[in-house]
């Protein structure tokens, strides 16, 4: 009877069969063959022949170069060339034709973009010296240009200023103190004629008195008009956007 193990079950011995060889004989290689092995083309060139998990197989004999005429990328020899001359050549004037239009149009452009530019920088060198005459109409006479009288020695007209109203003050006040002067000398002045012995014209008896002129009030304090102006930026004649510090609106180069 059968031995039987630890568990209660039953071992069975099972020879070996007879046709079995108990060991693994190889034929040994040759040189040529291990440096065969050896060399990296024939090594990937065996291993494509002895590949199992692709589907589809290389016949490595054909023309690796060449697609099979079954394949998308295949060509036939007349079709790689072509054979219509005159619409090569029309192709070939049609795109000279098209770089030319291109280049000039590029170059319009561009000069388009640079007249712009200088036009627009012409006007605001304009505009800046036109605002520049009109602040030195509306601000003060530099003390080296003035004049030393308050009015204008060509027509004899006050100032349009305080300086000019109170030398018209002063001046009427004179006026006035004048004419109160020579009706106290005629009423004081005794003469048996009724003529000015001096002067030969006829004695009046009362200067006419003009009203008594009105201050001008006090001196107005001075006001700087470019108190409130910003400053004048140079970038601003070159460009619309202004140079910052922070990299944006920086001036463009053309």
């Amino acid at each position: 009877a059968p031995p039987a193990s630890a568990m209660g079950q039953q071992v069975v011995h099972v020879d070996p069969p007879a046709t079995r060889p108990r060991f693994h004989n190889v034929e040994p290689r040759s040189r040529e063959e291990r440096l065969a092995i050896r060399d990296k083309d024939m090594l990937e060139k065996l291993r494509l022949e002895h590949r199992l998990k692709s589907n589809v197989k290389e016949d490595l004999n054909s023309n690796l170069l060449e697609p099979p005429p079954n394949s998308a990328g295949f060509i036939s020899e007349a079709d790689r060339f072509c054979t219509d001359a005159a619409g090569e050549e029309y192709a070939e004037r049609h795109r000279k034709k098209l770089e030319r239009e291109e280049l000039i149009e590029r170059r319009r452009v561009r000069n388009y973009e640079r007249e712009a530019a200088r036009w627009d920088r012409v006007a605001m060198e304009q505009k800046f010296e036109d605002i520049k005459l009109q602040e030195l109409k509306e601000s003060e006479i530099p003390a080296l240009n003035r004049s030393s009288v308050k009015y204008n020695m060509i027509n004899l007209q006050y100032e349009d200023s305080y300086d000019g109203a109170e030398l018209k003050y002063r001046d009427d006040v004179m006026k006035r103190n004048m004419a109160m002067a020579a009706n106290r000398g005629l009423r004081h002045m005794k003469s048996s004629v009724d003529y000015d012995p001096i002067t030969g014209l006829p004695t009046r008896s009362k200067v006419p008195v003009p009203p008594a002129p009105v201050a001008p009030g006090p001196r107005p304090e001075k006001v700087d008009p470019r108190e409130g102006m910003e400053h004048f930026r140079v970038d601003s004649l070159y460009v619309n956007e202004k140079e910052s510090h922070d990299g944006v609106g920086r001036q463009r180069a053309y």
